[in-house]
């Protein structure tokens, strides 16, 4: 809080976290038992790898809320310029399109004393937005209004994702798709 300029790192992943998640899974008790694996994953491998300097590092999680609330992270990666925001809010870039998860994002006790660049490249000013219809009708199915339950329809928010014509080479597998749209945990097993 005291730094004007903090160093910061935003954390995501693509389709490669799945086999490195479901082996961890698979071996673990205690994340078999947990209500959210995948989350208490992330926290515990985060918590690892920052260890060494953890006293000088603070992580704020996705799924997390602080202060009441959620980090904006898809505003995080849009300033960053990792990722923009697509018309259907979810975070694009021109080479994974929609098929990433931003994570988590780390602050670190230090002064960014370099200049910063520009965001990168926004995808979807030469696009026709067809994730806009598909946004559409998941809410119209849906009946969404403030809490979106995902699971029941998981399909027409699926269709919102796959509207988009950048990064299907970055598909998720089936399996890691109904996971992050359902949670059902007898696909963790496969």
């Amino acid at each position: 809080p005291a730094r004007k300029r903090p160093l910061a790192t935003l954390i995501a992943n693509g389709v490669e976290l799945w086999p490195k998640f479901t082996k961890a899974y698979r071996s673990s008790g205690a994340l078999k038992l947990s209500a959210n694996p995948l989350d208490e994953w992330i926290e515990q491998t985060l918590t690892e790898i920052l260890e060494p300097i953890a006293e000088c590092a603070r992580v704020y999680y996705v799924h997390r809320r602080y202060g009441g609330k959620f980090v904006p992270m898809t505003r995080v990666a849009q300033a960053s310029g990792y990722a923009a925001t697509a018309p259907c809010h979810l975070a694009v870039r021109n080479d994974v399109g929609p098929w990433l998860a931003l994570r988590a994002l780390a602050l670190f006790d230090t002064e960014v004393d370099f200049p910063i660049e520009a965001p990168a490249t926004e995808p979807c000013a030469s696009c026709n937005a067809p994730c806009v219809t598909a946004l559409e009708r998941a809410l119209a199915t849906t009946g969404a209004t403030q809490q979106i339950e995902v699971a029941p329809n998981w399909n027409v928010w699926l269709a919102v994702r796959d509207s988009c014509p950048y990064g299907r080479n970055a598909r998720y597998s089936a399996e890691q798709i109904e996971y992050h749209y359902t949670k059902r945990r007898d696909i963790l097993h496969v």
